[in-house]
């Protein structure tokens, strides 16, 4: 018995889906609407299904035990016991002719166990279905530690395997080439401080290593990563909140109501802990504001403040359209005068260039649509990879400088 089939969702289906997809079928199949013979037992078995996918923790179980009993025929006196309490699909199982293994089933699994173990605070569990690469790497004593000053900060409260994809050529640091699979997964954590809940993406690797799947870390210095997490647990415990107002006022800037400079890095630096933690993908995006065809020789100290008034306005609107546009897990601020500063949460640098072309061209027509002129956007972006993010923003800076400098010259040479 499928739960998903009866339900009629993929097994990638958030709880929403589930939700919505029980209530749709209670509307069709309770007996007192449906007065067909078969519609009680037909309602009893979708009560059933959302018994166990509409918990987290059942829904958990049984997507382990689901992975594995698709790629898993029975043989010989074996019987899969199935999700505890419930009738196993195997009992309508019809074995091929000629049974393949699938790897990408086996990748599932393995990540699937390496989170239920984390969640579960079983970390000797967890490190035990690390790969052998990780192994000489990270002593266990290290990654529990690691694991522990992490849920001192973050709780995982939910995670879905969305996919796993065989990469066709992963090469590990010494050089090896190694069968392996790119895992994708949707995380929904809590900050135990504030109560904060974020969803996010990320991936894992999953390495083929005796034949058997294995966790990819691709870590060397956890004790340093675990040490960066203790430090900010402790500052935690030992400064007092803010009240919520005299926070906003520190870290939003006044004229556009976007994060400020402060508040930006603040928030950023959730991600550069994304980054240690999953290696996360994320960029950093400066997009700086231009009026060239107003902002020359002005005649008066009346032009001067009418065009200062005129690029306060449009700040304000640029600052809204860029809330407009970008994702609500990307991180939008301003920077300095002209300049905004956004972070493309779970992006590499080739979906953040493809984003900031996408956005100077919306941004461009919204201030079009709205004023009568025609402002140049510069824009630059780098990926984070590690290290001060603050070093980003400033190489971001160098290049866009370097960019401008090219367009004057472009456009002397023209004139």
């Amino acid at each position: 018995m499928d739960y998903y089939q009866i339900l009629q969702v993929p097994q990638s289906a958030n709880q929403e889906s589930i939700d919505r997809a029980y209530k749709s079928l209670c509307k069709k199949y309770h007996p007192d609407i449906n007065h067909a013979p078969t519609a009680e037992n037909r309602m009893k078995e979708i009560n059933l299904a959302y018994e166990v996918l509409g918990n987290v923790h059942r829904r958990t179980l049984y997507n382990t035990q689901w992975l594995l009993n698709r790629r898993r025929p029975p043989s010989g006196g074996f019987k899969p016991q199935g999700f505890p309490g419930f009738k196993s699909q195997w009992q309508s199982y019809a074995p091929p002719r000629q049974a393949t293994r699938d790897r990408s089933v086996e990748a599932r699994a393995a990540v699937q166990k390496y989170f239920l173990s984390i969640s579960s605070a079983l970390y000797k569990d967890a490190y035990a279905l690390l790969s052998d690469t990780d192994k000489a790497q990270v002593n266990l004593t290290d990654f529990v530690d690691w694991q522990k000053a992490v849920s001192d900060l973050f709780v995982i409260r939910n995670y879905q395997v969305l996919s796993a994809q065989r990469q066709r050529s992963f090469v590990l640091p010494d050089g090896h080439a190694v069968e392996a699979y790119r895992c994708v997964i949707q995380v929904l954590e809590e900050e135990r401080q504030t109560g904060e809940l974020s969803r996010y993406s990320l991936h894992k690797y999953v390495l083929v290593e005796n034949d058997i799947p294995h966790v990819y870390l691709g870590y060397s210095d956890i004790g340093g990563i675990a040490k960066k997490y203790r430090s900010q647990a402790s500052a935690q415990d030992e400064g007092a909140m803010q009240k919520h107002w005299e926070h906003y006022r520190r870290v939003h800037d006044t004229a556009t109501g976007l994060l400020n400079y402060e508040g930006f890095f603040e928030e950023a630096q959730k991600e550069v802990y994304r980054y240690d933690r999953y290696k996360a993908d994320c960029c950093i995006m400066l997009l700086r504001l231009e009026l060239p065809n107003l902002m020359r020789a002005a005649p008066s100290m009346e032009a001067h403040k009418a065009q200062g008034l005129l690029l306060d306005k449009l700040e304000r609107f640029v600052a809204d359209s860029l809330k407009k546009h970008l994702r609500t897990v990307d991180i939008p601020s301003s920077y300095a005068r002209q300049h905004f500063l956004c972070l493309f949460a779970h992006t590499n640098i080739r979906g953040a260039q493809k984003a900031m072309k996408r956005l100077k061209k919306l941004i461009g027509r919204d201030v079009s649509s709205c004023f009568d002129i025609h402002p140049h956007l510069h824009t630059a972006c780098r990926p984070y990879q590690g290290g001060n993010i603050e070093e980003v923003t400033l190489g971001c800076l160098s290049d866009l400088s370097a960019e401008q400098s090219a367009d004057v010259k472009e456009d002397e040479k023209n004139a």
